[in-house]
């Protein structure tokens, strides 16, 4: 049964990176990370004050970006 998930998960995974190019991939990237950090950043349980979800969307975005401005 194991093997069946594995087989599965792994034609899935090759349909979907076959069907991207590169600048895609890129761009996925960026935001799958920009949205994990947004929401790994907006958990209360992370910060002693309360933070607007805009500032917190701005720091996720600038931790992975070249700039680096979101410690301001």
């Amino acid at each position: 049964m194991e093997n069946k998930k594995y087989k599965k998960l792994s034609n899935w995974y090759r349909k979907l990176q076959i069907s991207k190019s590169p600048q895609m991939n890129l761009v996925w990237g960026f935001f799958l990370y920009t949205l994990t950090g947004f929401i790994l950043l907006s958990i209360p349980l992370f910060h002693k004050t309360d933070i607007a979800f805009l500032d917190n969307l701005f720091i996720s975005t600038s931790a992975i970006s070249t700039t680096g401005l979101g410690n301001c």
